[in-house]
Parts: C-alpha cells; structure tokens; sequence
C-alpha cells in the first residue's frame, strides 16, 4: 500500500511539474515580442553605462540593478532579442517551482499538501504572465523563495568568520538583485536576534553584517530608490496607494483582499482563504518551527512596510509573497486529522475552485497573456510607409513599443506624433482626431491601450466614419492607414 501511494504522489507531483513546465514553453515560444513596459523598461537600458544601471532609470521604471546587469550581460551576447531576455524571468520562473518543493517537503507533513502547494503555483495566472516577461517580478519570487528556504537554518551565532563574511557578502547583493529580499533578511536578524539574545559572540557578528548592510542601503535609497519613487510619482500619481496599510482592521482585510484576488485570480471567494490563512498562522505559532516563525515575522515586516508606505503589499510588487501565502493556506490543511482535515480540505477548494477545468483550459491559449504584437505592425509599417506623404500617430500607452521596434527594425521618420488625448473620454479623443491635417495620410499605431485611461474604444468609433486605406489586426494591436 505504502509504494502504491508513493507511485500515486509522484506520478501527481510529475503531472503537475510537466503540465506548468509545458504553459510556460508554450508562452516563451510565442512571446517573440516585447510588451510596452519591457520597451520602456529595456530603452532605460539602452544609453546607460554600467555604473548608471545603479541610479534611477526615469520613465517611471525601477529595476535592481544587479537585475539590468544581467540583462546587459544577456543583451551583449544575444542582443536585445526577445527570447534571450525573457529566458531571464522563465528560468527564474521555473527555478523557483523547485524552491517551492524543497521548502514544501520540510514544511508540511502530509503529501498532499505538496501537490496542492505545487499545483497553485503552477497555474497561478500572474506567475505565469511574469514567467515570459522581462521584468523583475519572477526573480523576486526565486530570490525570496531561496531566502525563505534558507535563512530559518542559519545560527549567525555559529558560523565560523570564514561563513559570516560569506553570508554578508551574499546579503549585501541580495537587496540589489531583488528589493522585497530585504523583508526576508530582516526577518533572518530579527529570528536570530531572538535566538541568541544573551550570546556576546553572536552581537559581534551581527554588527559585522549590518553595518556595511545600513550603509548599503542608505546608499541605495538615497541614490536609487527615492529618486525612482519621485520620477514615478511624477508620472502615475498615486499609482500604487492600493498597497498601503492604514492600520485599520478594514484596511488590512481590503489588502489582504486584494493580494489573494491578483495572486489567484480568477478565484473569487476570499473568505475561506482568509480562514485558511489564519488557520496557517495558528498553527505556525503553534508548531514553533524555524521555518513557521520566519515565515509569520517576513509576512510582518512586508505589513510594516506598507504602513509606513515605504514598499506597496499588492498586485505585481507583492507577488513575491506569493509563496508564503500558499504555505500559510495549505498549512491549515496539513494540520487538521480526521474530519476536520476533510473540513479543511473543502474550505480549500472553495478558495481554490477556480483552477477547475475551464480556467486550465484557458491558460493554456496563448492569446490569454499575449494580447500585443508591436514586432509585427512595426515590419508592416516599414514596408508599406511612404516617407513622402505618410505620418504616422501612436497612442501614449504605445509609444515604448514604437521607439523600441523603430529601432530596432531601422524604420526612420521625423513624422511620428504622439496622440495628444490626455484625460480620455470620447470628446477628447473624437476632438483630437478631428483636427487632424487635412489631406494628410496616416498610419495609427496602436498596441495597448491603458486600462484606467481606454480610448482604443474611441477610435475605433471614429474611424467607422473615415477613409480607411487599410486595416491589420494582431492579437489586440491595432494598425491603420487613413486618408484624412
């Protein structure tokens, strides 16, 4: 019976192992285009040198800087080719899966738990997005998972000098591949603080790590963070006011809210995640593991942060959590025996029941995270523009992707405008199209629209009355040549 379930856990863990693997190859090879905010993010790269990539980029983007460098290292070999970079982010993506597995094997006692665990970060819609996305965001999930799996086995006080300043050095270069490790080493001195309070050997270590630690990152604050803060500010006011606690019970639960709808969306009943995470905290402080404790102060400092809005616990920028959030969910499940288990095993499919059939089905095509193809319209536009009567107009949330493509197509125009339409509405989009040159032709460039700020709707209103000399569609990028 034992090798029975053996072969039945295994062949559960491969199928769940193989079917993410293969969502997310399936992504990387048709993800041969870069998304708006990768141009904006890779056009700050572009004329930095390498002491710059520690400084603020501008244009609203922020990255670590060890982060840029190796996507300047990849960059100098490859090119700024699409599936050199993105490889970045699904090897990450991938790595951290297998992080997730070691820690799930020491942290729970039943199987299943295993599986379940593995099995919603597999299908998980964000993780997957970011699997094949040239951004930070899947690095943070390996960084922080490495540093969860870890720290809670370190003893500072036990360290030989030779491992000390090993494990210095690496914290010092944590925070620069991946700002929210900070919460993780944060956690890791406050837990060794705890265990060794009295120990005189231990404080002398501790000062040696945190020092050149603090100065690190004043630095790093001073010159980096508070800068690209101010610059995207500027740019998107209030963009991230969502992440931040306000102390009030309400708050917390909106917050909390709000990370369990982007991490597992489309599930849409948060009240019996809420159970199941509060059941995990229960019986982390209950178990009193190493592991357990460094999980519930991380979870602490990431809350402390948001309150004091130095660090937004949502959306893309808290998805670094989501892994502590899985362990807390299912370790509600993997404490229960009898009919409790079972209790708690149905509370978890209704948190969960949204990763059913439908939706794994769904995440399997292609066009549901690729809705772009700048790379595409960009050769289009290069071989039917004729420099000598054509103009060409881009919307504002485009506008990376045409200057990234442009160049990297070697397509040449003075006569490219941004569409002044501001504010939005159909009045300002309608008024703005309208006092367009007359006689003049035009190629619309358009591939994405702003979610808070849609005028693609528009647009498309507006042209129904126009001469249009040609139309192509990709995915849900528009171009069109118009005879004004």
């Amino acid at each position: 019976m034992t090798k029975t379930k053996d072969i039945l856990y295994y062949v559960a863990l491969g199928l769940i192992v193989i079917i993410g693997v293969a969502l997310r190859l399936n992504l990387f090879v048709s993800s041969g285009n870069f998304e708006d905010d990768e141009c904006r993010l890779i056009l700050t790269m572009l004329d930095k040198n390498l002491w710059q990539m520690f400084l603020p980029l501008g244009d609203a983007q922020s990255a670590p800087p060890l982060f840029l460098l190796i996507g300047r290292f990849v960059s100098g070999i490859f090119g700024y080719n699409e599936y050199a970079l993105k490889f970045i982010s699904l090897a990450a993506n991938i790595g951290a899966a297998g992080v997730l597995y070691l820690i799930c094997s020491e942290f729970f006692k039943k199987r299943i738990s295993v599986v379940l665990s593995l099995f919603i970060y597999m299908v998980s819609r964000p993780v997957l997005n970011f699997s094949v996305t040239f951004k930070q965001y899947s690095l943070d999930i390996l960084i922080c998972a490495l540093c969860l799996y870890y720290f809670p086995k370190i003893n500072l006080a036990k360290l030989s000098l030779k491992k000390t300043i090993g494990l210095g050095f690496v914290i010092l270069l944590l925070p620069l591949i991946s700002l929210p490790s900070v919460f993780f080493i944060g956690a890791f001195f406050i837990q060794n603080l705890i265990n060794n309070f009295k120990d005189k050997e231990f404080y002398k270590r501790f000062i040696g790590i945190t020092i050149p630690l603090a100065g690190l990152m004043l630095a790093y604050f001073v010159f980096n963070l508070n800068p690209s803060r101010i610059d995207l500010n500027s740019f998107f006011p209030n963009y991230w006011d969502d992440g931040f606690w306000n102390f009030t019970p309400m708050s917390l639960v909106r917050l909390l809210g709000l990370n369990y709808q982007y991490d597992f969306f489309p599930n849409v009943l948060p009240l019996f995640w809420f159970i199941l995470t509060l059941g995990g905290m229960f019986f982390c402080l209950k178990d009193r593991k190493p592991i357990s404790i460094f999980l519930l102060i991380t979870l602490a400092l990431c809350l402390l942060a948001s309150l004091l809005h130095l660090y937004p616990f949502v959306g893309r920028v808290g998805l670094y959590f989501i892994v502590g959030f899985i362990l807390l969910a299912v370790k509600t499940v993997d404490s229960l025996n009898g009919k409790a288990f079972w209790a708690g095993l149905v509370c978890f499919f209704l948190a969960f029941g949204g990763y059913n059939f439908s939706y794994l089905n769904k995440i399997s095509k292609v066009e549901t995270f690729i809705t772009y193809a700048p790379k595409n319209l960009m050769m289009i536009l290069k071989e039917k523009f004729n420099p000598e009567t054509d103009a060409v107009l881009c919307n504002s949330a485009s506008t990376s992707s045409y200057l990234f493509y442009s160049s990297s197509l070697g397509f040449d125009t003075d006569n490219i405008y941004e569409m002044d339409t501001a504010g939005g509405g159909r009045e300002k989009v309608f008024s703005y199209l309208n006092n367009l040159k007359k006689g003049q032709k035009f190629w619309l460039y358009m591939v994405k629209d702003y979610r808070k700020n849609q005028m693609f709707g528009y647009v498309l209103e507006w042209l129904q009355e126009q001469d249009v000399l040609y139309s192509h569609q990709e995915r849900g990028s528009y171009l069109f040549y118009i005879q004004n």
